[in-house]
């Protein structure tokens, strides 16, 4: 049973990390690996993206589906605000993710530490 229930099956999911505002988001963008069939993935992986402190920076946190054979399904994203962050303290954050403007029945769990620049 897969624990992201619109999903059917397995997936082989990964995250893209972006940076900007709400309607501006930056070319920059980092990924995380993908984890082959699954529908529960867990990535231990960090990204240094740098970030002013005085932000009003968000990130785009979206997760995709691989796929070998055609483009790479959209499963879904959320947007996390990085102006609560304190610098070098851990914060951990649990967004529902949305697909179309709608919560879809799945949460993404994050854990950022600021460094500001």
């Amino acid at each position: 049973m897969s624990h992201y229930p619109f999903l059917k099956g397995k997936s082989d999911p990964y995250v893209v990390l972006q940076v900007g505002h709400e309607y501006h988001w930056g070319k920059d963008q980092w990924k995380t690996k993908a984890k082959p069939n699954t529908s529960n993935p867990v990535w231990h992986e960090t990204f240094d993206i740098p970030i002013k402190e005085s932000t009003k920076d968000l990130i785009k946190v979206t997760l995709y589906d691989k796929d070998d054979v055609s483009a790479d399904d959209f499963i879904g994203q959320t947007v996390l605000d990085l102006a609560s962050l304190k610098n070098g303290v851990p914060t951990k954050v649990s967004p529902n993710l949305k697909q179309g403007g709608k919560v879809i029945a799945a949460k993404i769990n994050v854990i950022l530490t600021a460094h500001f620049v």
